[in-house]
C-alpha cells in the first residue's frame, strides 16, 4: 500500500506541493512486493496556464527503513507524469497515469511505460468520479526486467476538493460547470503488467 499527501500551493500559473510518501507491505505473496517499510519525499509541479490543460507529474522518492530482513533494501524514485486535455461534458484525453521507476539501488535502472488514457468526469449520486481507461507498453526498462507487453488499465477516482480560508470552515467547493476543480486523493488502478 503507498499512499502519499501533499500541501498544495496554488500560483498564477498552476500549483506545486510537497509531503510525505509512505509505503507499507501489503502483500499478500513474496513475489507480489518488497516486503519493506518505506519513507520518504514527495513534490508534485502542474501547469495549469492554457485553457482545459493539465500538465506536469509527482515525483516521489521512498526509501526502506523496517521490514523483513531477507528481503533487499530498497530506494525507488516514482514519477507520474501527466498531460490532460479537457473536453466538453467532462470527457478528457492524455497520457496513461504510469509510473516512471529508478531503482537507484540498481544504478538508476529505468522503466518508463507511456500510454495513452481516454475518460470522463461524472457524478455518482453527489459525489463527482473520474472513471478512465488506458492502454500503453514499456518505452524501456532495465536489462535484467522482463518486457510486460501490452499494459491496459481501468481507473476510478472518487474527487474531493476542500477550501480551507481564515476563519472557515472545511467544505466541499464546485465550479459552475459542476465539474470538480481539484484532483482525485484517491485512486483505485486496475492493471494488468
Amino acid at each position: 500500500m503507498q499512499l502519499f499527501d501533499l500541501v498544495s500551493i496554488k500560483q498564477s500559473w498552476g500549483s506545486w506541493g510537497f509531503g510525505p510518501a509512505l509505503v507499507f507491505p501489503t502483500a499478500s505473496e513474496t513475489a507480489l512486493g518488497v516486503g519493506k517499510r518505506e519513507a520518504g519525499p514527495s513534490v508534485a509541479l502542474m501547469y495549469t496556464g492554457v485553457k482545459n490543460l493539465t500538465a506536469g507529474a509527482i515525483i516521489q522518492n521512498p526509501i526502506s527503513y523496517a521490514g523483513s530482513p531477507d528481503r533487499p533494501d530498497v530506494n525507488n524514485m516514482i514519477i507520474t507524469p501527466t498531460f490532460t486535455f479537457n473536453l466538453k461534458e467532462g470527457w478528457f484525453v492524455g497520457l496513461s497515469d504510469y509510473h516512471f521507476s529508478f531503482n537507484w539501488k540498481n544504478g538508476g535502472a529505468a522503466t518508463i511505460p507511456l500510454g495513452a488514457q481516454m475518460g470522463k468526469v461524472v457524478t455518482l449520486g453527489r459525489q463527482p468520479v473520474s472513471m478512465s481507461i488506458q492502454a500503453g507498453g514499456v518505452a524501456h526498462h532495465a536489462a535484467n526486467t522482463p518486457d510486460p507487453g501490452w499494459i491496459p488499465g481501468f481507473e476510478i477516482s472518487p474527487i474531493f476538493n476542500f477550501h480551507v480560508g481564515p476563519g472557515q470552515k472545511i467544505k466541499a467547493r464546485r465550479q459552475k460547470s459542476g465539474v470538480p476543480s481539484s484532483a482525485a486523493l484517491f485512486n483505485l488502478w486496475v492493471g494488468i503488467w
